[in-house]
């Protein structure tokens, strides 16, 4: 088995020491938060997302994924109406999957409860319609980059759009593509009806 840690939890320290702290500690991996880099993604050169992934690999840890990737973000909304908003939104999902790729990272956590929840008006079923419309760009890219989209299933407590696994397996598998899977968090299947092994 191998472990990796996040690195908002080194809150104040640069990326380098980071990473080197996580290697010394013997991890083997280290998921990056990109709001602890940038408020987007988007203002992370390329240069600098290959200057960390040689910092991890000459400490011996790989970039295993990026997650919290709206947070400190403005305007998007994985199930919003206006289809402005979910364009914008559907393009930074492709930034993330650039951005990941250039980390050589693998995986992409998408859980972002506050960007998905239904607003008023909207149902369930048309959230759905929408959420597909806002992934289909990015897990086509995710494809070419050898990247995988990890939508998460979060508790009832915190979303109201796929808050249970058996849901979180039937919206990705509409897509029928190995770049959109699920990820289980331990506490949201704690909520989940049905157990989970």
């Amino acid at each position: 088995m191998k472990f990796a840690i996040c690195n908002e939890v080194f809150e104040g320290w640069t990326i380098d020491d980071s990473i080197k702290f996580v290697a010394n500690t013997g991890y083997d991996a280290i998921e990056i938060a990109p709001f602890t880099l940038a408020q987007y993604v988007t203002e992370v050169p390329v240069a600098e997302r290959h200057r960390i992934r040689a910092v991890a690999a000459d400490h011996g840890i790989a970039v295993s994924a990026v997650h919290w990737v709206l947070i400190k973000t403005e305007g998007m909304y994985m199930t919003h109406t206006d289809a402005e908003v979910r364009r914008e939104t559907a393009d930074y999902f492709c930034e993330l999957v650039r951005f990941c790729a250039d980390l050589g990272g693998r995986a992409i956590v998408v859980g972002s409860p506050k960007q998905r929840n239904l607003l008023p008006g909207v149902s369930f079923e048309q959230a759905w319609e929408l959420a597909r419309e806002t992934f289909a760009p990015s897990v086509k890219l995710a494809e070419d980059k050898g990247v995988t989209i990890c939508f998460e299933p979060l508790a009832p407590s915190e979303t109201d759009f796929v808050n249970t696994a058996a849901k979180g397996i039937e919206f990705i598998q509409q897509f029928d593509s190995e770049a959109f899977k699920i990820i289980l968090d331990v506490k949201a299947m704690c909520s989940d009806p049905k157990p989970i092994p």
